[in-house]
């Protein structure tokens, strides 16, 4: 009898320990929120600068597929002075994760469009690298659009008035995505960013202000 209680208590660990595991595993689907740090450039869409861009960003759900965010970006070089300290702030929104399947058919479908186009039009060197990159985007199948503001602070000496116009403060309008490779709780990012200056900072070459801005940033991400 003591045999048999102890062979049942054993059989009831070995059970229960698989259905806890599975329990405790994370879904990224399931994600509340996220700290990302990207890397990458910053540069006028109409003019000829561009500079090293740091970025770090805390966001969690506060409403249904809806999160607010808030982070630090450093950028160097900033025309007219030594560097910039920003803090972006936003909300954005996320439909969910595509399964994986469902990606690479798409990105199947998709090659098979860019085969005809590409034979049709003569460009069959053109095959292979769209294809390449129809599966390699497959791959993001989780997408954040986001929207905010960015408060900026220039520092360092003032070098340069035929870009700045000695403002220290300056504001953007922000839109973008955050394009994620989710496995597990970790995410490989690319956000493309668009910041329209709402403030005059930057200048041309004949004291016109230039508004429109674009960031890249690659990087790493932790889902929780």
């Amino acid at each position: 009898m003591k045999k048999s209680g102890i062979v049942l208590v054993l059989a009831a660990l070995f059970c229960a320990i698989p259905a806890h595991a599975q329990k405790v595993r994370f879904n990224p689907e399931n994600a509340r929120g996220s700290v990302r740090a990207d890397i990458g450039t910053m540069f006028f869409t109409n003019d000829d600068w561009d500079a090293a861009m740091l970025r770090v960003t805390y966001s969690e759900l506060f409403w249904r597929q809806f999160s607010w965010s808030a982070g630090v970006q450093l950028t160097s070089e900033t025309p007219g002075y030594d560097q910039s300290f920003g803090v972006p702030v936003g909300i954005s929104f996320c439909p969910g994760i595509v399964p994986l399947g469902a990606s690479l058919v798409t990105a199947a479908e998709l090659s098979v469009i860019d085969i005809v186009r590409d034979g049709l039009n003569g460009r069959t060197k053109d095959i292979g690298s769209d294809i390449l990159a129809n599966f390699l985007m497959a791959l993001f199948r989780r997408i954040e659009y986001r929207a905010g503001l960015t408060p900026i602070w220039y520092g360092g000496e003032h070098f340069d008035p035929a870009l700045q116009n000695g403002r220290r403060f300056g504001l953007t309008a922000d839109v973008g995505l955050v394009l994620s490779i989710p496995i597990r709780h970790i995410a490989i990012n690319i956000s493309p960013t668009y910041h329209y200056s709402l403030t005059r900072n930057y200048l041309d070459g004949y004291g016109s202000s230039i508004r429109s801005v674009m960031s890249v940033g690659v990087g790493l991400g932790y889902l929780f």
